[in-house]
């Protein structure tokens, strides 16, 4: 029905979009069309199916159809189309679906088909292709399925196939294939191996691969990699590698660092990122790859620089070895502005991080482990990279007018022997999280407006002091205390007379209620 006075959108077959309105699908199977497929078809720049299968077409496929640039599925199939496959369908780009099967096409696979790198089904079956299958198809890294089957195809069954790792459907039979079967592609769901006739290809160890590209980030090498140039029965498990610093003696095997499966078949692309490393060291990198029969050959060395943190570069570091003292000084800039609020702290990367205001190193290598900022006139908030300082032993934040809520992450803070924030403006409840705080022997929270119930703290077993009082102000020089808001409610926790250690209790200023617990313990 396609003629003038009807719109094209109204034909039989023919679909058109939206924007632009133009055909963008050609669905004609089972027409019972007869004839040569038109050169004319090139003209329909936005087409993205072509499907002419299941009719009585002759000739070849035209040239032509490279023009087709949006093409995304293409299925001449069951027809009696013959000649070559057109080399030229391998620049088709953005082809998903190649369906030529049950034509009568003669010659050998084009090689460039291996190009279609985003093609997620290709079948050639039922035609007379001959010679041997191209390895190049094993570039494919998206298909799904490819079907290969009732042909004249020779020669050995390329073990570039195992690459394929996404293949779920295999079609190989009644071609006259010699050789071995590559040992992977039984791994493969759905296929017709078993009706080849041959043997699976013993295994033996990968043959030596190619790093790619190093790129670096802070502290960070990314690595990327080819698979091994194999010829046969790599069937490849994993790849491992290691790493060493270039100034180091490589010939030891001990100064290497070893980092076992950084890959496993399904894990996607061929890379890993390194973390932990020195910046502005130099180190050398090297891949191998492992199968069934054991580990292949170490690949030849590439080598990259972590970027040094701007601790590092500009001074606040001097040792670029002290990972963990740089991660504590990257962590300490990220609190300094909302922790001073309208003050200032110097914490800066141009000053050396042991004259930096209230903060003391200890330990060899230095970490950070005491920052006392009492009476330092902060008034932001505490931020939650604090609970990153894994050193820390003593963090005193008291008399300053910090506002806004203690952060759980604080409880990561596992050395942490006193927690001081006495004498501020804090608000919410106090976290659960720090009862994590197994080491703490002094909690002091005296003179905030926290509020709600007193939260489970009962493995805090060193703790020898904890200060409680809330809304509360307090005049030291004449003790008169005035009460100014409701503070922590609930009842006081029997789980207190677990605490051995404890010295000192302070819980007034607040509305609790019911009966004092036992504490004879």
């Amino acid at each position: 029905n396609w003629s003038a006075d009807t719109p094209v959108a109204d034909w039989s077959g023919v679909n058109v979009g939206r924007s632009p309105k133009r055909v963008f699908a050609l669905s004609l199977s089972g027409r019972g069309l007869t004839g040569e497929i038109p050169t004319e078809l090139a003209g329909l720049a936005e087409l993205w199916v072509l499907s002419l299968s299941n009719n009585q077409l002759t000739g070849e496929i035209p040239t032509e159809l490279i023009n087709l640039t949006n093409l995304g599925i293409l299925n001449l199939s069951d027809n009696q189309l013959d000649g070559e496959i057109p080399t030229e369908l391998g620049s088709l780009s953005e082809l998903q679906l190649l369906d030529l099967s049950g034509n009568r096409f003669t010659g050998e696979i084009p090689p460039e088909l291996g190009n279609l790198s985003i093609l997620h089904t290709m079948r050639l079956s039922g035609n007379q292709l001959a010679g041997e299958t191209p390895s190049g198809l094993g570039r494919l890294s998206n298909l799904v399925e490819l079907a290969l089957d009732n042909n004249n195809l020779e020669g050995g069954i390329p073990a570039s196939l195992e690459s394929l790792w996404r293949l779920k459907r295999l079609y190989l039979s009644n071609n006259p294939f010699t050789g071995c079967i590559p040992p992977r592609l039984q791994d493969v769901p759905d296929n017709d191996l078993d009706r080849l006739g041959l043997q699976f290809c013993p295994l033996s160890p990968p043959e030596a691969l190619t790093v790619g590209f190093v790129t670096s980030e802070f502290d960070t090498l990314a690595i990327s990699w080819s698979p091994p140039l194999s010829d046969g029965g790599s069937d490849i498990i994993g790849y491992d590698l290691r790493h060493i610093e270039t100034s180091a003696d490589e010939t030891d095997d001990s100064n290497w660092t070893l980092v076992d499966d950084v890959w496993t078949p399904g894990s996607g692309a061929l890379e890993h990122t390194l973390t932990g490393l020195t910046g502005g060291l130099q180190y050398d990198i090297q891949v191998r790859a492992v199968n069934a029969e054991g580990d292949g050959p170490w690949s030849e060395t590439a080598t990259g620089t972590p970027a040094a943190s701007d601790c590092v570069r500009e001074g606040a570091v001097t040792d670029a070895r002290n990972t963990g003292l740089i991660s504590d000084c990257e962590a300490l800039l990220e609190v300094r502005d909302a922790l001073a609020g309208n003050g200032s702290l110097n914490w800066s990367v141009d000053t050396s991080i042991t004259q930096w205001d209230g903060v003391r190193l200890v330990g060899t290598p230095n970490r950070v482990t005491k920052i006392n900022l009492h009476n330092k006139g902060l008034n932001g908030t505490i931020p939650e990279s604090l609970g990153s300082l894994s050193g820390l032993t003593d963090l005193n934040l008291s008399y300053n007018e910090l506002t806004g809520k203690i952060p759980a992450e604080l409880g990561d803070l596992y050395n942490l022997r006193v927690l001081n924030l006495r004498n501020n403006e804090l608000t919410g409840e106090i976290p659960s999280e720090l009862g994590n705080l197994t080491n703490l022997k002094v909690l002091n929270l005296h003179s905030n407006s926290l509020s709600g119930a007193i939260p489970d703290l009962h493995n805090l077993t060193n703790l020898e002091e904890l200060y409680l009082p809330n809304n509360a102000d307090y005049d030291e020089d004449d003790d008169d205390i005035k009460i100014a808001g409701t503070g922590l409610t609930g009842t006081i926790p029997a789980w207190l007379n677990g605490m051995t250690n404890m010295r000192e209790l302070w819980l007034w200023g607040n509305s609790l209620s019911g009966p004092i617990p036992d504490l004879s313990g």
